[in-house]
């Protein structure tokens, strides 16, 4: 005897048409890329930090992978929306301190994050001397149609925002990145190009002869293994040329 099979919609089935509903509507009303591009923008992030982690730990090995693959993003201020590698991220009436200093404050934290959080000996040390290597995350930029000069309440948003994440204890952005709250205000000006770099400080010969605990006292630095020390900061070109001794990228 043949069966029939009951008619009807599964339970597997009926999520799936939804899923297909929501992208459909999502795409008729323009919001569809905005999802795109951030799901796009988190798979990167993964993808340099597993690239860093990979470096780490097989350089100097056959088959290891040559360089880093953190490709620097773009993120663009504009008077009505912010976009990140041209995808809109979030459209408003009027972008204010707040929204430019939650930006500033995430690039800060996905690059510390991308690249190992100081726990990392990501660049090859040198024999003598230090050596101070960087590598640039992110790039941001302000549209010439806004009316605004700069942006203030940077230090204070680090010190007293506490960061959204699940992955880690509930701290402020500057306890995470610095390990400290301990920090001097800066305006963003709306008229420059800023760069969200992170710095590796590599001690040779000479520096490793300088006690630890001395290391740890640094400002803003972190020491990590075979006494490396690394931070993660925002400036101009002129702040890059003078801080990195080497652009890695």
């Amino acid at each position: 005897m043949r069966l029939n099979k009951r008619a009807g919609v599964s339970g597997i089935e009926m999520v799936a048409i939804l899923i297909i509903m929501l992208v459909a509507f999502l795409l008729m009303f323009g919001a569809g890329t905005t999802i795109i591009g951030l799901l796009k923008h988190k798979t990167d992030i993964e993808a340099c930090r597993a690239s860093v982690y990979a470096h780490a730990t097989f350089k100097g090995q056959i088959g290891a992978l040559k360089t880093i693959e953190c490709p620097r993003r773009e993120v663009v201020f504009y008077n009505d929306k912010v976009e990140i590698d041209g995808n809109k991220a979030e459209d408003f009436k009027e972008l204010n301190n707040d929204i430019v200093n939650r930006y500033v404050a995430e690039e800060l934290k996905n690059c510390w994050y991308m690249m190992g959080e100081g726990k990392l000996n990501v660049f090859k040390e040198e024999l003598v001397g230090t050596n101070k290597v960087c590598l640039v995350c992110s790039e941001a930029t302000f549209d010439k149609s806004l009316d605004k000069n700069y942006y203030a309440g940077l230090a204070e948003y680090l010190k007293n925002k506490k960061m959204p994440s699940k992955n880690v204890e509930n701290i402020t952005y500057s306890q995470y990145l610095w390990g400290e709250n301990n920090i001097g205000e800066q305006n963003i000006g709306a008229n420059k190009r800023y760069y969200f770099f992170f710095e590796a400080i590599k001690p040779g010969i000479l520096s490793s002869l300088i006690p630890q605990d001395i290391l740890n006292k640094a400002d803003y630095l972190v020491v990590g293994p075979e006494g490396i020390q690394s931070t993660v900061t925002l400036g101009t070109v002129d702040k890059v040329s003078a801080f990195c001794d080497y652009l890695y990228n």
